[in-house]
Formats: C-alpha cells, structure tokens, sequence
C-alpha cells in the first residue's frame, strides 16, 4: 500500500500506527547462491549493500523473498540519505 497525504491522521477502532523509517524499500531475492537486491523500481542495490548480501548469504534458508526498508546507522543514529 502507498502512503498518501491527508490532513489529519485516521483515528478509532481498527487503526494502528508505526514508525516509517525513510529509508530504501528493498526487495531481496535468495535462490541458494544467487542473493539479489532491488529497489522497488526494480534497480540493483546489491553494490550499495554489500553487508545485507553477506547477512542473507549466512541465512539457513535456501530460496527465500524478503520485502523491507533498509535504513543507514551513522554515529550512532539513522542516517535517510545515501552517501557513496
């Protein structure tokens, strides 16, 4: 689901809320030795991410799909804006 701008946050039964870390949207793909990420526009990040590739390499799972945000530590806080 996209986010969308609205005046006021939905409030009553049913609504939970969390943080959205403003990070990259990752999609990553493992099929035994083969480690692969992708933007959700589906460019490379795998060369910008080389420690996430090593941390799914490591993973007992052989063939596997994850969806997330990946989100940058910098002194110590989230960094939100890459830096090569």
């Amino acid at each position: 689901m996209e986010a969308r701008s609205v005046e006021e946050i939905p409030t009553g039964h049913g609504w939970q809320y969390e943080p959205k870390w403003d990070g990259f949207r990752c999609i990553a793909f493992r099929d035994c030795e083969e480690i692969y990420l992708q933007s959700k526009a589906g460019q490379p990040l795998g060369r910008y991410f080389p420690d996430i590739v090593a941390a799914l390499a490591r993973l007992p799972e052989q063939q596997l799909v994850l969806d997330g945000e990946l989100v940058v530590p910098v002194s110590g806080s989230l960094s939100f804006a890459f830096r090569n």
